[in-house]
């Protein structure tokens, strides 16, 4: 796969358009595209990124199991690269997966860990996903 970041970041934002115009079987054609060219160029926060997208487009598509595939491995990478804010979004997006699975103790798990991640790398928008989270678990 050849390519540069600016052609991943052109096939990544179509993608997202394409989500917007529920275009999701098109969408994902799109990210593993932009994926392809991210790991090829050893972008690993930005293959990371994509990674967590795809699964979240999973979730659109009513794949849960390939959505947590790339959530897992999305985490894995964030972690190893030491992205604590991508952290914080990888343990929420786990942990709203896991809330709709109806595992509410590895939810709750997941939302502690986004938090923690989220204070560190002071992202508000997880901490406040991450408290969400937990509230409707408790709830």
């Amino acid at each position: 796969v050849k390519g540069t970041s600016i052609e991943a970041t052109v096939l990544y934002n179509i993608a997202h358009i394409k989500v917007r115009q529920y275009k999701y079987s098109d969408a994902l054609q799109y990210h593993k595209r932009a994926l392809g060219i991210r790991r090829a160029l050893k972008d690993r926060q930005a293959e990371a990124q994509s990674l967590n997208d795809i699964g979240s487009l999973y979730i659109l598509l009513k794949n849960n199991a390939k959505a947590f595939a790339n959530y897992t491995l999305a985490l894995k990478i964030r972690l190893s690269e030491k992205d604590i804010k991508g952290a914080a979004e990888s343990h929420n997006n786990m942990g709203t997966l896991f809330m709709q699975n109806n595992d509410y103790k590895h939810a709750v798990i997941s939302y502690q860990l986004a938090l923690q991640a989220a204070r560190e790398s002071q992202a508000h928008a997880e901490i406040a996903k991450s408290y969400d989270g937990l509230y409707e678990c408790f709830k």
